[in-house]
């Protein structure tokens, strides 16, 4: 990632048309203020992430069901894999892997069981500190959803 891509706002998506298929997810990463996809991932780090899904895009999801870009994470970039982009990484590799263990609660999202991100617990979850998309899907850092 480009210097200057650090701290910038982003929209973080999980792209089902990117990457080889039964291969580890690519997330597209969104600049908030463009609209336009800046570059795609296998692990992105983000901070004081907001988790959103767009009602009418869900709607669409189960009257259709053909899949959109309705959800997605919203934060600032901290990071990319330095192995995957290692010109456009500002994290090093030891760096993203503390910030990646910090974050073990899971978190999904599927439009036919509930319209926010759940926790494992079953809570919905808007809001987290830190957050890691990578191969294990989106994991965050604390440790009690609900709170």
């Amino acid at each position: 990632m480009k210097r200057e891509n650090a701290g910038r706002i982003v929209r973080v998506y999980r792209n089902l048309r990117a990457g080889p298929p039964g291969k580890a997810p690519v997330y597209s990463v969104v600049d908030a203020k463009t609209g336009r996809v800046i570059f795609r991932a296998g692990r992105v780090a983000l901070g004081e992430v907001e988790f959103i899904v767009r009602p009418a895009g869900r709607s669409r999801v189960l009257k259709t069901g053909r899949k959109n870009v309705h959800a997605f994470a919203v934060g600032i970039l901290l990071g990319i894999d330095p192995d995957e982009k290692p010109a456009r990484a500002d994290l090093s590799r030891q760096a993203l892997d503390s910030v990646t263990a910090r974050c073990d609660v899971p978190v999904t999202y599927n439009p036919r069981v509930a319209d926010t991100f759940r926790s494992p617990s079953g809570h919905a979850v808007r809001y987290s500190l830190i957050a890691i998309l990578d191969a294990r899907g989106v994991h965050v850092d604390w440790p009690d959803p609900a709170l």
